[in-house]
């Protein structure tokens, strides 16, 4: 695995197609090793959780984490529009069928106070 992160550590970066080869590397090659250490050492004996909530955002790694240690029987992602595509990313690096997923948009929003 240090191999493995020694070449992405040093792979190019400079424009948004070396960026984008970069990150399906970690996602493909990297990631999938980090999660079944990361699971093994962590493990958690019986599933406690019937739903868990999480926020998605751009990086979807953590929380794909958080669903294969604590194998909740539902997750309900709260986000916006633009990061809903990353669900099939966590799906794919989870690989349980057993788990139902559910989206829910919230909205942006500014509030201004005035004192």
């Amino acid at each position: 695995m240090n191999k493995k992160i020694d070449y992405w550590e040093n792979m190019p970066r400079s424009n948004a197609e070396e960026l984008m080869a970069a990150d399906a590397f970690y996602d493909e090659e990297i990631f999938p090793l980090t999660a079944a250490d990361f699971v093994q050492k962590n493990f958690a004996a019986e599933n406690l959780y019937d739903s868990m909530f999480l926020t998605l955002g751009t990086s979807w790694q953590p929380l794909a984490l958080s669903i294969m240690l604590h194998k909740p029987k539902r997750v309900i992602f709260l986000g916006t529009q633009d990061v809903q595509h990353e669900i099939s990313q966590i799906k794919q690096a989870v690989h349980d069928e057993d788990v139902e997923y559910c989206f829910y948009e919230v909205y942006a929003c500014l509030m201004l106070w005035s004192v």
